[in-house]
């Protein structure tokens, strides 16, 4: 287990101004802050847990793809409002060969739990946002709601 982290009142997702998009708010988003990739959340409930496993690959030769293998890394329980945890640790030089991945499970009283599988990147998973105030995702992200 990492070491866990909480910031309070510090970070939220803030929709890019181009191009246009809708007027709407991401209720769970993962913003990289330093090295660090925190998980927000923006909702107005404080959620019963959030726990990450990291996961990820890398080519040899591009040829052979090398999985690695996953490992359960941050569980924190009760995240208030406006408050964002630490779910990843990067490092810009070791990292940037692999594409590395990362699986969030939320548990909240509204949306019940939901399994979130981001965009993977290579050097890391980016800031981007998980869940709208709709309720709808992001393109790109892979969601399976366990049980509402």
């Amino acid at each position: 287990m990492k070491t866990p982290k909480r910031i309070k009142n510090k970070l939220t997702w803030v929709e890019p101004t181009f191009p246009p998009r809708p007027k709407r708010k991401a209720l769970f988003s993962l913003i990289a802050y330093g090295d660090e990739l925190y998980f927000v959340n923006d909702s107005d409930e404080v959620l019963k847990r959030v726990s990450t496993e990291s996961s990820g690959f890398f080519n040899v030769d591009n040829e052979m793809t090398v999985g690695l293998e996953k490992n359960p890394d941050y569980s924190y329980a009760d995240i208030l409002p406006s408050e964002a945890v630490k779910v990843e640790e990067y490092d810009k030089v070791l990292d940037s060969d692999f594409v590395l991945g990362l699986d969030i499970f939320i548990e909240s009283e509204k949306f019940g739990k939901i399994h979130i599988r981001p965009k993977s990147y290579k050097g890391g998973v980016q800031s981007q946002p998980l869940m709208w105030d709709d309720g709808s995702f992001p393109k790109g992200a892979w969601v399976e709601m366990i049980e509402l």
